[in-house]
């Protein structure tokens, strides 16, 4: 049994597959999707093309890791952590920049 082939490393979970860049916090992101595959529906028009900053990676272990996106110019607290709010999406709506 070659475990290699028959269980993915943890950055080919946490990306989703080999070919697919991990996201970390501070990248830069575009939101897109595969709008034939996912139609846009509810708030997603809103957000269709704008560039943000990953804020933070929500991962609950259960398959589905979230990002939180923060658009425009991000702020920090005293202590480090960002101060705006954030939008969430699946890696699948995201696609780095740069």
């Amino acid at each position: 049994m070659d475990d290699a082939r028959e269980v993915p490393n943890a950055a080919e979970r946490l990306s989703g597959g080999a070919r697919e860049r991990i996201l970390v916090v501070g990248d830069r992101v575009r939101i897109e999707r595969d709008e034939r595959r996912y139609p846009p529906r509810g708030s997603w028009p809103r957000w269709r093309g704008k560039v943000g900053t990953v804020a933070e990676i929500n991962d609950a272990g259960l398959g589905a890791v979230e990002y939180g996106v923060i658009f425009g110019a991000v702020s920090y607290r005293p202590n480090g952590s960002m101060l705006d709010s954030r939008v969430w999406f699946l890696r699948h709506e995201l696609t780095k920049k740069g």
